[in-house]
């Protein structure tokens, strides 16, 4: 190579790495702005920077990815499928060549643009995107993070664009191809109840209404609030055919009675919750000072000895590991004798408690507390089980509290009514915290 070659490959080395700079800090500085909410600015600044992401390299697909993310959250979805296509043409090719690399992201945007098309309620092409995303996902299958849970979900969702479509048998067979590869995901179901439902199949689809009515997900709520949802969103649509609307009715009666049952239920809990944040232990309230708890132990506490005080630079507290005390935990109708306990204070404040409650030596509270148990899990540490291992006598973590509750009254892996044989143990320690005081 001669010097003017020479010359000329390092300049135009050199404009490729500034370039490349230029890009990521337009990139950096769009996500900048669309993360102060600013989208109007960021989409600007892409559209007047595009001749820039036109290198021939797979790069280039980034700038494109962001504003069809950036329509999408606008709601402008007839602008964000070109966007996000482009971004689908640009990877192809690489993903072919490194799929490890580019094949999930491929699937990804190309299964946002089926979900634009069926927010501009197009559901034949979103129907159409949507085979195509399950068909790369089944040649990239082993380098696709969640393979049978992503296919299983995209099963699901073609099933609705199905419903929309008025093809309910085809609704159907897509909810029993996505429960197949993974049938944990309980929400394809819905889908599968209405499929059956608008074909007909009645005595099938209340049967799995009725199961959904019963089944928790999100935040312990069932599927009652989802399923009457989606009834709207039919009803709505203009899809239902006159001769199952009776049957609607009468399934959404039944859905609407145990939604106002669960809705009290949950509203009970809430003002449980709440008065315990105040006051989890009967005679001791958060924010009560180092000296009103210590007198407190003091007088109820028969192993006196066994109180141990701390007040130093790391904080303050008050614990013992050997009590003689039990304690009335609002909620219960029950006096629980504890293990364990410790108070932690902020500023002369309690803020945490502690209180281990449940172990092989006192087991019976389990039983005591288990219709707390809900309340616990959601505001505080989950109650877990331990297990021995097999080189001696270490213990590990291998259950919350939802276990624990299945566990109460079987026989699986030997845990009966006592909760405990000699290769498992139940540690359930009880966290009250109040974060404004810390």
């Amino acid at each position: 190579m001669n010097k003017t070659a020479g010359l000329a490959l390092l300049a135009v080395m050199i404009c490729a790495n500034v370039k490349a700079q230029d890009m990521d800090a337009i990139l950096a500085q769009a996500d900048s702005l669309s993360k102060a909410g600013n989208y109007a600015d960021a989409i600007a600044l892409l559209e007047k920077n595009i001749k820039l992401f036109e290198t021939g390299n797979p790069e280039d697909a980034l700038a494109y990815s962001r504003l069809g993310d950036l329509y999408y959250d606008l709601k402008d979805f007839r602008k964000a499928i070109p966007n996000y296509r482009k971004y689908v043409d640009i990877r192809k090719p690489y993903a072919e060549q490194e799929p490890g690399r580019y094949a999930e992201w491929l699937y990804k945007n190309m299964a946002l643009i089926g979900q634009c098309q069926s927010k501009l309620n197009d559901y034949p092409a979103a129907i159409k995107t949507y085979i195509e995303v399950i068909v790369v996902l089944d040649k990239y299958k082993s380098d696709i993070k969640d393979y049978l849970k992503e296919k299983a979900n995209k099963y699901g969702s073609l099933a609705w664009y199905h419903l929309f479509n008025k093809e309910f048998e085809n609704a159907e067979l897509s909810a029993k191809k996505g429960l197949e590869p993974d049938g944990t995901q309980t929400w394809i179901k819905t889908n599968l109840a209405h499929a059956l439902l608008l074909q007909g199949k009645s005595a099938e689809a209340e049967k799995i209404y009725n199961e959904l009515a019963n089944t928790t997900y999100n935040d312990e709520k069932t599927y009652c609030k989802t399923l009457l949802d989606d009834f709207e969103l039919l009803e709505k649509a203009d899809i239902v055919p006159d001769t199952r609307k009776i049957d609607i009715v009468r399934i959404k009666a039944n859905l609407e009675n145990k939604h106002k049952t669960e809705m009290l239920e949950r509203s009970k809990k809430e003002q449980q919750i709440k008065l315990i944040k105040q006051s989890p232990i009967k005679g001791i309230s958060m924010g009560a000072s180092f000296s009103t708890v210590l007198s407190y132990l003091k007088s109820r506490d028969k192993a006196t000895d066994n109180i141990k005080t701390r007040k130093d630079n790391s904080g303050t507290g008050i614990s013992s590991n050997k009590p003689q005390i039990s304690f009335r935990i609002n909620g219960s109708e029950f006096d629980i004798t504890v293990r364990s306990y410790s108070f932690y204070f902020a500023n002369d404040q309690l803020y945490t408690i502690y209180l281990q409650v449940v172990n092989s030596e006192n087991d019976e509270n389990q039983k005591k507390l288990e219709p707390l148990y809900t309340v616990f899990a959601e505001i505080y540490d989950k109650p877990t089980i331990y297990e021995k291992s097999e080189h001696g006598d270490e213990w590990s973590m291998i259950s919350s509290y939802k276990k624990i509750l299945t566990w109460a009254d079987s026989d699986d892996r030997g845990i009966k009514s006592d909760y405990t044989n000699n290769d498992f143990r139940m540690d359930v320690t009880l966290k009250f915290y109040d974060g404004h005081n810390k």
